[in-house]
Parts: structure tokens; C-alpha cells; sequence
């Protein structure tokens, strides 16, 4: 009977280790997504000259990844999607644009990230708005709720 308690024994050790390499194995991957960035809800106001912007759109830019953008409302009011609808904006320091919206535009935020919206041209909004570069607007979102509000001046 010792043999049998031996291997036993044996097996158990062998089994132990395995379940162990398997569960080690499975953390790492769970680790390892490439997971979407940390957003977290964004709606405010933009005001022009003191009054609700009634079109338009917002772009929030982050240092790397993603943008997020939303498209005022009649009464100024925006909300921000990156993924999915509403989701907000990456956590984080985030430039922003404020660019007329219309089918003249030249394209999605991501697509011409180096070119302003040329809706720009024709736009109540003054141009230096419709770059990150220029715009002199920025937003720290933090995780939560967060309301931001822009105060846009023409003169």
C-alpha cells in the first residue's frame, strides 16, 4: 500500500501545480486586455457673447487616445460621447473645440484631428475656437459627473 499512497501523492502534487499555472495563466490575460480608456460622463453649456449657443459642437481632446464630441442644443446644452452614447469623455487633462456643426464639415473629429472643422469659415463661432491649438479652452474631467461650462466671445 505505501506505493499507492506515493503516487497519490505524486498526482496530487502534479494536479495542484497545474491548477495553479492555469489560474496564474488566466489572471495575466484578464490583465492584459486592451481595454478602452477610463471616461466618465460630461454635459454643460456653451454661451456665445452671453447667450446659449443654439448649434454646434463640442470636441473634447485628450494627450493621446480617443476624443469625445457632442452637438449642441437649441438651448446651448451638450453631452459628450466617446464609445458609446453618453458614455462622456477620457479622465484627464482634455483640450476643446468648439466648432459650428453642419453637413459642410469636413469630416469626424478623428478623421481631420489636424484640420479644423471648415464649417468654421461660416461660422458665428469665432475660428480660433475650432482648433485645440488655439482655442485657449480646456477641461479636467474627473471621474463622476462633470459639467462644464464655456463662455465663447465674439469680439
Amino acid at each position: 500500500m505505501p506505493r499507492f499512497e506515493r503516487w497519490n501523492g505524486i498526482v496530487a502534487t502534479y494536479a495542484l501545480r497545474e491548477c495553479l499555472l492555469v489560474a496564474f495563466g488566466g489572471v495575466l490575460l484578464a490583465g492584459c486586455g486592451g481595454g478602452q480608456p477610463a471616461v466618465a460622463p460630461v454635459s454643460g453649456v456653451v454661451r456665445l457673447n452671453g447667450k446659449p449657443l443654439a448649434s454646434g459642437q463640442v470636441t473634447f481632446w485628450p494627450n493621446s487616445g480617443r476624443s469625445a464630441a457632442g452637438f449642441i442644443t437649441a438651448d446651448g446644452s451638450f453631452r459628450l460621447t466617446t464609445f458609446r452614447d453618453g458614455d462622456g469623455a477620457p479622465v484627464g487633462e482634455n483640450r476643446v473645440t468648439i466648432t459650428e456643426a453642419t453637413a459642410a464639415a469636413s469630416g469626424p473629429p478623428d478623421v481631420d484631428r489636424d484640420q479644423p472643422n471648415r464649417a468654421a469659415e461660416r461660422s458665428p463661432i469665432p475660428a480660433k475656437y475650432a482648433s485645440p491649438e488655439s482655442s485657449g479652452l480646456t477641461f479636467e474631467v474627473k471621474r463622476g459627473q462633470n459639467t462644464a461650462e464655456f463662455d465663447l466671445s465674439a469680439k
